[in-house]
């Protein structure tokens, strides 16, 4: 289980004062299509008008809380029913234990609101958050939505009137102001307050950025809880927080201007236009006495992620494959957006969005036909570990082109969804409407492109990197291959506990960690190498899997007790839950690793079993393609691999031969040809086979490892390394880069952002690495 820490706002009476960390599920996005006042009335089985008497939040499974909530009804509007009904929402707080869902709406004891349910056995809210209206009871008689059930108002000057005037939830302890648009500004007289400008006029919310706002008679202290200075968030309401103040004089004030959670929603200040701008001077009560335009380019709520180069899959359920490529396009449009920060596609799953340690987007029942998207983010501290997106699958979608009027553009739809994966929030300003990450979309929209606030958002919270020599190939290298392949974990995983398995491998021999990397990617699992004999729980093999791995998850074994030994099954075994792959010789447990790799491959890599060398560019390339790798002897195939082969005869397509007619004779290639196409990459030696890979498997690729090609430890330790990364694995000589690996590089200069160097100065001299940023460098 990973374990999630997210920043809970407390509020108190004059506004945020202090943060409460508190484990729970990081945050959640979602967007919506306009719902037509008509549409909710006409779904509504019961209407109702009261308040909140009572909340109690509980356990539904291990990790999802919901909230019963007890409710009291002044009047029904529409339907009958009991006085006092109760209802359940998704979401809650448990002790330290924080579960949300954004369209679920958040209800507190002594809330006052007009609901809207779809069913009354059991009741159930139409819409999720859009089917509650906060209200004051005692001020009902001004409030639009009342006036309309009350026959005041047709349906057009009702909803009119909402656009302007929707309330957010009252929360008693919750200061921020409700300031309607019957209290239009009045011309400012001689010695009132007056903004005359701000610096910048363009500025992003929750990066720690200070408003400078210039003008006259703002007082030359403040004292107690007003005068304020006040952002508008959403609709008509400005918010404020006072800790926010940096200075104040009558003619200056320095401000910070933040991201505000509310109800467990974040909210930034979006960019309005008069007659009420983004920011407000605020005196006693709440009056607005003068506004001023300023332009929010992003809001940030905080959390980043550890890693340059995130991974996602795609769960289209019964959607056709079609349905893919406007996810992958948008995906693409944010990795190209400016900054170091790449969405890398790992393929299809049929797992959903769930919390289970994999970035996925997936077409599920949200059960609103309103809600299009939401993406929910899993945090750690203040990193971003898991980030998912639910796709409404009853929506009908427009897949690219002009988009008709009766249709969602699902390329906008996910372009949206995926910069809440950088934790931007939604905006609300009238002049947001171009901005991707604006909170509402609409039938016909198209907005398939990063606007400039996207790209300096994605640019400024990632910044590129600069491409000059000495800071573009980075080792990562330990005292041996033991100790290299727990700094390569450590990159890849540099928080604790968020692997979701472990595979372990023999470090004196190389088929089973080769066989293994496929399976580690696909297990979201390190590939740790074992030494000879036992472990002790002392050793630096030990505790990086208690670092990387929760206890009682899985841990594979690949391999014999030869390979590895009884006494590390046994000791590991106390923990943890271990399952040992393995045959009775090396083609037998490459064969066990691949059944667990994908029970239906459609291509397969075939390496020879005797020798390394060929074999070593393959695992990352393997693992992106869900491949299994299989051995073979010089001239014929074993009779494991031979039985594997025909047992998946009907799925596979495709085998890749992988290394010159020496490694693997024509002779064994013509066997292949029952089985599938045969294709061979091989070059005149092992450097040039690994980039013939490179330019076969990775065309685009931004990030390079690289390893030493006269042992092989260092490049089985970073084939998962390369399949994180979308990166082939080159091979170097100990004094100096061979030919074919250097014009490979040099081919891509320019292109590249990062190569990984893998293992010390005693397989790779220093030499090479500088003779790698000379290469690299424009």
């Amino acid at each position: 289980m990973l374990v999630h820490r997210s920043r809970r706002i407390l509020l108190v009476t004059l506004g945020l004062v202090s943060l409460l960390l508190l484990w729970g599920a990081g945050s959640a996005s979602a967007l919506y299509l306009p719902i037509p006042l008509e549409e909710k009335v006409d779904n509504s089985r019961a209407i109702v008008l009261g308040e909140v008497w009572d909340t109690e939040s509980f356990f539904e499974g291990e990790k999802t809380i919901s909230t019963r909530v007890t409710f009291e009804v002044e009047e029904y509007l529409e339907g009958e029913g009991p006085q006092i009904l109760e209802f359940q929402v998704a979401g809650g707080e448990i002790g330290e234990r924080a579960y949300r869902e954004t369209d679920s709406p958040v209800f507190e004891e002594g809330n006052q609101a007009l609901i809207f349910f779809q069913d009354t056995s059991p009741w159930k809210i139409f819409a999720g958050r859009e089917g509650v209206h906060f209200l004051s009871l005692e001020e009902k008689e001004e409030d639009p939505l009342y006036r309309f059930f009350r026959g005041d108002l047709a349906v057009e000057e009702a909803e009119e009137a909402l656009e302007e005037t929707k309330p957010l939830p009252e929360r008693g302890s919750q200061a921020f102001l409700n300031q309607s648009l019957e209290n239009s500004l009045a011309q400012a007289s001689p010695g009132e307050p007056q903004i005359t400008g701000v610096s910048p006029t363009t500025i992003s919310a929750g990066t720690d950025q200070v408003l400078t706002i210039y003008g006259e008679n703002f007082g030359s202290t403040r004292e107690g809880d007003y005068p304020i200075i006040g952002f508008r968030f959403y609709e008509d309401h400005y918010m404020y927080d006072p800790t926010w103040i940096r200075d104040w004089s009558d003619t200056r004030i320095e401000v910070e201007v933040n991201v505000l959670g509310i109800n467990d929603y974040y909210y930034a200040p979006g960019s309005w236009g008069p007659p009420r701008g983004t920011l407000g001077f605020m005196e006693e009560e709440g009056d607005l006495v003068d506004s001023h335009y300023l332009e929010v380019s992003y809001g940030f709520i905080g959390h980043q992620w550890p890693l340059r180069m995130v991974p996602f899959y795609i769960d289209r359920g019964d959607k056709p494959g079609e349905y893919m490529t406007p996810l992958l396009r948008a995906a693409n449009t944010w990795s190209m957006g400016g900054g170091d920060l790449y969405f890398h596609f790992q393929g299809e799953t049929t797992a959903g969005a769930r919390e289970d340690g994999k970035n996925v987007i997936a077409f599920t029942d949200l059960n609103n036909d309103y809600l299009v998207g939401r993406a929910r983010l899993y945090y750690v501290g203040d990193n971003i570990v898991e980030a998912d997106i639910e796709l409404n699958q009853g929506a009908d979608y427009n897949l690219g082109g002009s988009c008709p009027s009766h249709q969602v553009d699902l390329e906008s739809v996910a372009l949206h969804e995926i910069g809440h994966w950088l934790d931007l929030t939604d905006l609300y300003g009238t002049n947001d409407r171009e901005k991707v990450m604006y909170g509402y979309t609409e039938k016909g929209r198209v907005l398939r492109d990063l606007s400039w606030a996207e790209r300096e958002a994605v640019s400024e919270l990632y910044p590129p990197r600069d491409k000059v020599p000495g800071d573009m190939v980075n080792r990562l290298a330990g005292q041996d291959r033991y100790q290299t392949a727990l700094e390569v974990s450590q990159e890849i995983y540099p928080l604790e506990r968020t692997a979701d398995a472990l595979v372990l491998a023999q470090g004196e021999n190389f088929p089973d960690a080769l066989a293994g990397v496929p399976l580690a990617h696909i297990l979201n699992a390190p590939l740790l190498l074992v030494p000879p004999g036992d472990i002790s729980p002392a050793s630096p093999l030990y505790q990086e899997i208690d670092r990387v791995l929760e206890r009682g998850k899985d841990i594979y074994l690949l391999g014999g007790e030869e390979a590895i030994s009884l006494q590390v099954e046994e000791s590991l075994n106390q923990y943890y839950s271990v399952k040992r792959l393995s045959g009775q010789d090396r083609f037998e447990t490459a064969v066990e690793i691949a059944r667990r790799v994908e029970e239906q491959p459609v291509e397969v890599f075939l390496v020879q079993g005797l020798d390394f060398p060929d074999a070593l560019s393959v695992s990352s390339a393997a693992s992106l393609l869900r491949a299994p790798v299989l051995l073979a002897l010089p001239g014929s195939l074993p009779q494991a691999t031979r039985d594997y082969l025909e047992e998946h005869q009907e799925h596979i397509r495709r085998i890749h031969v992988v290394g010159g007619e020496e490694a693997l004779s024509p002779a064994l290639a013509r066997q292949l040809d029952q089985y599938g196409e045969v294709s061979r990459v091989a070059g005149r030696d092992r450097y040039e086979t690994a980039a013939l890979v490179a330019q076969r498997f990775f065309p685009g690729s931004l990030y390079l490892t690289a390893a030493s090609g006269e042992d092989f430890p260092d490049a089985l330790a970073g084939g998962v390394l390369g399949a994180v990364y979308d990166a082939p694995m080159l091979l170097v000589k100990r004094e100096n880069l061979p030919s074919a690996t250097s014009q490979y590089v040099e081919s891509r200069r320019g292109e590249l952002d990062r190569v990984f160097l893998l293992g010390g100065e005693a397989s790779v001299r220093r030499q090479v690495e500088e003779e790698m940023e000379r290469t690299l460098a424009p």
